[in-house]
C-alpha cells in the first residue's frame, strides 16, 4: 500500500510541475539600457545616447538606472532598432515607456505601425502595451523620431510572450487521469482490506 501512495505523490508532484507557468522571456536585448550603452541596438543616425539621470517627476515614469534619449539635431530623423525573432503564431506584448517634448514618434515592427504620435503642441508621456503576433522570421523593431528642436526619451522596452489560457495538453490529461486512477485504487484497497480484530 505504501507503493501506491508513493506513486500517487510522485504523480501529483509531476502534475504540479507540468502546471507551473513558464517564465516569459524578453526578446529585447538591453531594453532598459542598464548597461550604459546601446548594446543590442543599431542607431541609424548615431544620435541616440544613454542618459543616467532620473527625471521621473518630469517624464512620468521611473527610470531605474538609464534611459535612451535623443535631442533635436541637424539631422531631423533618429532611428533606434533591434532585430527580434518571435515564434510563428505566438502572441507577444510590446511594452515601452516614452516621453516626447516635440516631434513625431513612430514605432514599427517590420513596417507594421504599432504606435504613432505627433506632439508639436505640448510635451506628452505614456506607457504603451501593444499585442502582436510572431511570424517566426527575424523582424525589426524600430523607434523612429523626427524633430529638429524637440527631444524624446525611451525606456523599459520589452517584447514578451503572452501566455495562452490554461488548456491542458494531452500528456497533462493522461497524468491527471492516471493520478485519479491510482488514488481511487488506493482508496478501494483500503476499504476492501481485511477487517482488523477488536
Amino acid at each position: 500500500m505504501r507503493q501506491v501512495h508513493g506513486y500517487g505523490a510522485a504523480l501529483a508532484g509531476a502534475a504540479m510541475l507540468i502546471g507551473q507557468p513558464v517564465l516569459a522571456v524578453d526578446l529585447v536585448t538591453n531594453g532598459g539600457f542598464e548597461t550604459g550603452t546601446l548594446a543590442g541596438w543599431s542607431n541609424a543616425f548615431d544620435n541616440f545616447f544613454v542618459d543616467f539621470a532620473d527625471n521621473s517627476a518630469v517624464y512620468g515614469f521611473y527610470s531605474a538606472r538609464a534611459r535612451v534619449a535623443v535631442t533635436g539635431t541637424s539631422i531631423p530623423i533618429a532611428s533606434l532598432r533591434q532585430s527580434l525573432t518571435p515564434l510563428d503564431g505566438q502572441a507577444y506584448l510590446v511594452d515601452f515607456d516614452w516621453f516626447i517634448t516635440s516631434g513625431r514618434l513612430l514605432v514599427t515592427l517590420d513596417n507594421r505601425t504599432l504606435f504613432d504620435i505627433d506632439s508639436f503642441d505640448r510635451p506628452r508621456a505614456g506607457r504603451e502595451m501593444i499585442e502582436v503576433r510572431g511570424s517566426g522570421v527575424p523582424e525589426i523593431l524600430d523607434f523612429a523620431y523626427s524633430s529638429r528642436f524637440g527631444s524624446i526619451t525611451l525606456d523599459n522596452i520589452r517584447v514578451t510572450p503572452i501566455e495562452s489560457p490554461g488548456i491542458p495538453e494531452p500528456a497533462t490529461w493522461a497524468m491527471l487521469i492516471m493520478g485519479f486512477g491510482l488514488v481511487g485504487g488506493a482508496l478501494r484497497r483500503r476499504r476492501s482490506g481485511p477487517a482488523s480484530a477488536p
